[in-house]
C-alpha cells in the first residue's frame, strides 16, 4: 500500500500506445471472456483493441451492427442499438470527430482509450478501479 500503485503493478510504460496495446493484446488476460451486465455481451479485451483500432472488414464483432433489426437471431443482446465497427483512421478523419479532439486536445491513443472505455471494455476497467 505505501509503495503507491508502481509498487503493486509497475511503472507505466511511457509509450502510451504500445502500452495500451500490449495491456490489451498480450498480457494473460487478453483472450479472457466477460460479459457486461448491461447490455448482455460478450467479448474480451484483445478483440475490443481490434475493434477501436483496425476492425476487420465483414467480422460479426459484439453488438454489431447498430441497427437492432440486423443482430444474430437468439444472440440475447440488450439495448435499442448496437454499435458500428469503424477503423480508427476513418474515425479520426471526421471533420466532427478533429474538431473534438482539437477543442480537447486529445491525442490519439486517448481517443482510442475512450473508444475502448465506452465499449465493454468498462466493465473491466471499472472492476480495477473499484
Amino acid at each position: 500500500f505505501y509503495k503507491g500503485p508502481e509498487g503493486l503493478i509497475g511503472v507505466p510504460n511511457p509509450r502510451i500506445r504500445e502500452g495500451c496495446e500490449k495491456e490489451h493484446t498480450s498480457r494473460k488476460n487478453a483472450q479472457r471472456r466477460f460479459t457486461t451486465s448491461n447490455y448482455g455481451l460478450t467479448s474480451w479485451p484483445a478483440l475490443e483493441w481490434e475493434f477501436v483500432v483496425s476492425p476487420k472488414p465483414g467480422f460479426q464483432y459484439p453488438h454489431t451492427p447498430a441497427d437492432k433489426a440486423l443482430w444474430p437471431p437468439g444472440c440475447g443482446w440488450k439495448g435499442e442499438h448496437g454499435r458500428e465497427a469503424v477503423p480508427l483512421g476513418e474515425m479520426l478523419a471526421r471533420e466532427e470527430i478533429k474538431t473534438l479532439c482539437r477543442v480537447a486536445s486529445l491525442r490519439e491513443e486517448e481517443v482510442i482509450c475512450l473508444s475502448l472505455y465506452t465499449g465493454p471494455m468498462f466493465v473491466l476497467y471499472n472492476a480495477s478501479l473499484r
